[in-house]
């Protein structure tokens, strides 16, 4: 790994997950995934209704650790967005559930309009505006797409269908998460630690658990409960190194002493000069100063203007303990509706 420190003595920006816990944070990833596909397996063996309670606990688990987790800006709306996205795909998916996912189409169509008056109404404190559309954007994309369970539960075989999606995308997330935690080379990226053999161990068991669940059913023989198993675990292993790259490029280090002085000045409140300054004495005596009085004054760290200029990097930035909690479920949210259509193609 490189040295942190560049030429000019300023800390440059250090990926979290180049350090050497990085491959001990896959089993937090692993233990998280394991929990919310139990407990989505054991409310589809409930029936609709388990089923239901049990996407909206992973739903509402997901706002929260998304939104804490990423620091996302205008956390109040979008906890608000979230739960209320999370509410109307369920209503939606229960009462028309023979339409797909046209009702969840509606549900994120109002969602976009939505999302802008979201950020209109935070008012003058309005700020890194694109970070909080596009983590809202992906919030709600992932709360409507776990519908798509549901959907399943709802079809003939529902009960096996989702019990092999949630199955296949859990033990191959486990697994994966497991070998990486172990072995995570070779790496799809120096920075990351995810490696290609996690993968392919990863869909080797989602292909054993589309086997094994839907081995015995007509549609699925001859293959095709292998191939859907493998085909989802595939997806669900390639989400998450997904998710482990933007995690990784999105938690960077800042470097607070590499900001423009134009960017401090600009975000500062201009406080009137003293007297006998160099500003109330007029260009002449700034002049006779020169460059030297700027450069003390720039590297002054105790000013009120420094303070103002460094308002945005210290901004908080959410909790880190729940990043695990996010990047799990929402890997798990995303890959239903790749079981949705696999299992829909298959039967046609």
């Amino acid at each position: 790994m490189t040295d942190p420190v560049s030429d000019a003595g300023v800390l440059d920006p250090v990926p979290l997950a180049s350090t050497s816990t990085g491959r001990l944070a896959q089993i937090p990833l692993a233990v998280v995934t394991l929990l919310a596909g139990g407990l989505l397996m054991g409310g589809s063996y409930l029936g609709t209704v388990g089923l239901l309670v049990a996407v909206a606990v992973v739903q509402a688990a997901l706002v929260a650790s998304w939104v804490l987790g990423a620091g996302l800006p205008g956390r109040i709306g979008a906890v608000l967005l979230g739960v209320a996205a999370s509410a109307a795909t369920d209503a939606a998916v229960v009462h028309w559930n023979s339409s797909g996912y046209e009702p969840v189409l509606g549900v994120l169509g109002v969602a976009l309009p939505a999302m802008f008056v979201h950020q209109l109404a935070r008012g003058v404190v309005r700020t890194r505006v694109v970070e909080s559309l596009s983590d809202i954007t992906v919030l709600l994309l992932a709360v409507c797409a776990i519908g798509g369970l549901l959907l399943l539960r709802y079809q003939a075989n529902g009960d096996k269908t989702v019990l092999a999606v949630v199955g296949a995308t859990t033990a191959a997330l486990v697994v994966c998460h497991l070998g990486d935690a172990v072995l995570p080379a070779p790496r799809f990226d120096p920075q990351v630690d995810r490696g290609l053999p996690a993968v392919v161990l990863g869909v080797i068991a989602g292909g054993a658990v589309g086997a094994l669940v839907l081995g015995d059913i007509i549609d699925f023989q001859g293959g095709r409960a292998l191939f859907a198993g493998a085909a989802i675990g595939a997806v669900a292993c390639l989400l998450s190194v997904g998710a482990s790259f933007a995690w990784v490029h999105s938690t960077l280090v800042p470097a607070p002493a590499a900001i423009p002085a134009t960017e401090a000045n600009a975000v500062a409140t201009p406080t009137p000069p003293a007297a006998g300054s160099a500003s109330a004495q007029g260009p002449a005596a700034g002049a006779a100063t020169g460059p030297v009085e700027a450069d003390a004054d720039s590297d002054d760290d105790d000013g009120p203007d420094d303070e103002l200029g460094r308002l945005d990097v210290r901004a908080w930035t959410g909790v880190p303990r729940l990043r695990p909690v996010a990047a799990a479920l929402i890997t798990v949210a995303l890959t239903a509706p790749a079981g949705y259509v696999l299992m829909n193609a298959l039967v046609s």
